[in-house]
């Protein structure tokens, strides 16, 4: 089962305070391995976040961030060169506007 749940967080890079969503499944991604060796694995509770909107987490983006840095946010991410080069703007993934 998946769940979106509110989320406020801070920038690191900017200091912004973030309004932003984070799903949450406690469904493994793997149907091979059950949810409890998974969690056992990675030393987690329960439940496991798959994604986040509004911002990036350290985890899976850590190529764009500095190592003192969590959380950052879109308009963040969308000014660092390495990010655009790797995701181009698309219709569907546009950047927030410069200003």
């Amino acid at each position: 089962m998946q769940e979106e749940i509110k989320t406020r967080v801070v920038c690191d890079r900017c200091k912004k305070v973030i309004d932003g969503m984070e799903t949450i499944s406690d469904t493994p991604p793997n149907p091979s391995q059950t949810l409890v060796d998974r969690i056992r694995s990675w030393g987690l509770d329960e439940k496991v976040i798959i994604a986040s909107g509004g911002y990036y987490k350290r985890k899976g983006w850590k190529q764009y961030m500095d190592e003192s840095e969590g959380i950052v946010c879109d308009e963040c991410m969308w000014k660092d060169p390495t990010f655009r080069n790797d995701y181009p703007t698309s219709p569907v993934m546009t950047p927030p506007k410069k200003g």
